[in-house]
């Protein structure tokens, strides 16, 4: 350096060495040289420490996911090699064997967990520089696989137009599959199955009515409720309600049709046919897939009842019900504890349901004609044939035969001519007592020497009984009774209208609101809904879309597919009953 500095003042005459020293300690020429050299070996150094940590990661990446996979293997309920076994191959295909440290496993009968440590370690080639010598970490990999419990209820319907397409029979195809996948590898007492078919109405049976302490009306022949708007906004049982049981009743069979009077009643609103009777609570793959084998098409459509009653065995206030149900054999021995609490983590609550078409309307009666006694007597032949006989007088019936005085005058000759012509009249009064004829005799049956018509006493007189306006309806279609009966006696416009008056519905856009009402109070319990549209017309496809969970919870279905809806549900349900 001090022979650069000599040479530089030699080489400038005139300027003294120190002068030339100076000058060179104030030039900055080539600093940025070094410092560029400075600033490339820093990111050499970054660059190598980040490719020392990618290493590093891809390593643990590979081992967690590795000891993940293992341990969700090895975890499986179904799985039947040793949960160390298949962790060992597991980490044996990814050459990581030599860092698996631990594998635990704590099974039991439903529920089996296993946990996975592996420790990693990678030398770096850059970190060393810092001090570095190595990046290691411990990895933990915990899998349980336990069978929850699930609560299920299939709300199915069996309307008239499920009758159309072999519809009711992919239906049933359907749900044979679904019962099979969802008690597949199932842990007995765990799933329970509900099942309700709907039409007009939803049939529960004796035993379920028998809960409800304030039934109007009470009757044996059906086994239906008339819930009310507000009813729908809970699915909650409030079994000290009054509440309406339904009529046993025919609305809609015409009087042009040709009902005879010992038939039973063709379109009676609550179903009385026992395989209609909703199955509460069982787990039983044979007698769940015979239940829904008796399926037939029939009556009209009330998805809100069907919706109603489903997510009614979910709800925990039904439990005394199902206690009962399960000791009386209707319900299974295992379930005699549910429907579980809403916040019990450990259930799952699911209502599966399906329609072909749009809500039609249901009927009821109004008062006076809901209740008390007619003014219709019956009497029962011996083949258990019934004469309906109807008061057609003012004021109470009158059973007895009553007679009114009748005073007749008739013309009598009293002499005639030799051709045999009168020729002489005269007037004769007399005076009788005939029966009233107060009793219209509305029907008879062929072979019998029985006509209809005007009676003075009810067939069979003495034995001879008043019928309620319940009976009536139970045994007589009220258009049959309005238009047929009462049209026959004639003169009776006023009461057939004021019949026709009481008997009510409960129309489409009623029942569609009272639909997403209780779908509504569901899922803010926390019931998970699907909803399944087996071509269905638009209206039903987007009340079904507004009562499902969510739009991939809706399944728009032609024919067959709707195996694949209800395979899907089930294969869905198995998996969220697996907790991992």
């Amino acid at each position: 350096m001090v022979q650069c500095l000599l040479k530089l003042a030699k080489s400038r005459p005139g300027t003294s060495p120190t002068h030339r020293i100076s000058i060179f300690r104030r030039n900055e020429d080539g600093s940025f040289i070094v410092f560029s050299v400075m600033m490339f070996t820093l990111m050499l150094l970054i660059a190598g420490i980040s490719l020392d940590i990618e290493r590093f990661e891809t390593a643990r990446t590979k081992l967690q996911n590795t000891a993940d996979a293992a341990a969700l293997a090895a975890a499986s309920l179904t799985q039947s090699v040793p949960a160390q076994s298949i962790v060992d191959d597991y980490f044996a295909v990814a050459n990581m064997e030599t860092f698996l440290e631990d594998v635990d496993v704590q099974a039991a009968i439903n529920n089996k967990v296993v946990t996975v440590e592996a420790d990693v370690n990678v030398p770096t080639h850059f970190f060393n520089m810092i001090g570095v010598d190595n990046l290691a970490t411990l990895v933990s990999s915990r899998a349980q696989e336990s069978i929850g419990n699930v609560e299920i209820s299939l709300v199915l319907d069996v309307s008239g137009s499920m009758g159309s397409n072999n519809k009711l029979g992919n239906l049933k195809d359907a749900a044979h599959e679904f019962i099979d996948i969802i008690y597949q590898d199932t842990a007995p007492g765990s799933v329970s199955t509900s099942i309700v078919p709907y039409s007009t109405q939803v049939s529960v049976g004796p035993e379920i009515l028998s809960h409800y302490t304030a039934l109007e009306d009470a009757h044996d022949n059906s086994h239906c409720l008339n819930f009310s708007g507000s009813d729908f906004d809970t699915i909650e049982g409030d079994f000290d309600a009054e509440i309406q049981q339904t009529m046993h009743f025919d609305a809609r069979t015409p009087a042009h049709w040709s009902w005879s009077s010992d038939d039973p009643l063709w379109y009676n609103e609550c179903s009385a046919r026992g395989w209609t009777d909703v199955k509460v609570m069982s787990q039983t793959t044979t007698d769940l897939k015979n239940y829904v084998s008796a399926f037939q098409a029939t009556d009209w459509t009330s998805i809100e009842l069907g919706v109603k009653w489903g997510a009614a065995f979910l709800d925990p206030s039904f439990r005394p019900v199902v206690a009962d149900l399960a000791g009386s054999g209707e319900a299974d021995d295992d379930f005699a504890d549910r429907p579980l609490e809403f916040d019990d983590e450990d259930v799952l609550k699911v209502l599966v349901v399906m329609t072909d078409g749009i809500n039609t309307n249901q009927y009821w009666m109004k008062d006076p004609y809901r209740s008390g006694n007619s003014y219709v007597y019956v009497h029962y032949d011996a083949f258990d044939r019934p004469y309906y006989s109807i008061w057609g007088g003012s004021g109470p019936p009158v059973t007895t035969e009553q007679t009114e005085t009748v005073t007749t005058t008739t013309s009598v000759c009293q002499s005639w001519d030799a051709d045999g012509v009168c020729e002489d009249w005269d007037e004769v009064t007399t005076t009788t007592e005939e029966p009233v004829m107060n009793w219209y005799l509305a029907n008879d049956f062929s072979g019998d020497s029985v006509t209809k018509g005007w009676r003075s006493t009810p067939f069979g007189e003495a034995d001879a009984a008043v019928m309620s306006w319940k009976a009536l309806w139970a045994e007589v279609p009220v258009l049959v009774f309005t238009d047929r009966f009462l049209a026959e006696m004639g003169d009776m416009e006023s009461e057939r209208n004021a019949i026709k008056s009481a008997r009510k519905s409960v129309n489409n856009g009623t029942k569609n609101n009272r639909t997403r009402d209780i779908c509504t109070a569901a899922k803010d319990e926390g019931v998970m809904i699907y909803a399944i549209g087996f071509e269905a017309p638009q209206q039903a496809e987007n009340l079904l879309r507004q009562c499902a969970s969510s739009a991939s919870h809706f399944f728009d279905v032609q024919g067959a597919e709707i195996s694949q809806a209800f395979t899907a549900i089930a294969a869905d349900i198995n998996r969220l009953r697996l907790v991992q």
